[in-house]
């Protein structure tokens, strides 16, 4: 199977991304976390090898795919009040 470079370099910046936010890939179907990605050169190119958590072997780039029905919800990508302005602490007897 034979990619254009375009294709390669695209999938090494989402792969890099996925990396970065700890967001979920799929591999044979199972979603599964990369733990590290390595770059080197590769005959006027860039080779990716990827490793999963959990997984001592590494895995082609190519065989990998992000995780579309991951629904991520929380601080960042929800509005959350902001904190209601606090008093200093004082002790008593003590003045300011």
């Amino acid at each position: 199977m034979t990619f254009e470079r375009a294709q390669i370099e695209k999938q090494n910046r989402v792969l890099l991304h996925a990396l970065q936010i700890a967001h979920p890939v799929l591999h044979n179907g199972i979603k599964q976390f990369i733990h590290t990605i390595t770059y080197q050169s590769a005959g006027g190119g860039i080779e990716a090898i990827v490793y999963l958590a959990g997984r001592p072997d590494a895995v082609p780039p190519h065989e990998l795919t992000i995780d579309t029905s991951h629904d991520v919800k929380g601080a960042i990508h929800t509005s959350e009040p902001e904190p209601e302005e606090t008093q200093p602490l004082t002790i008593e007897g003590e003045s300011q």
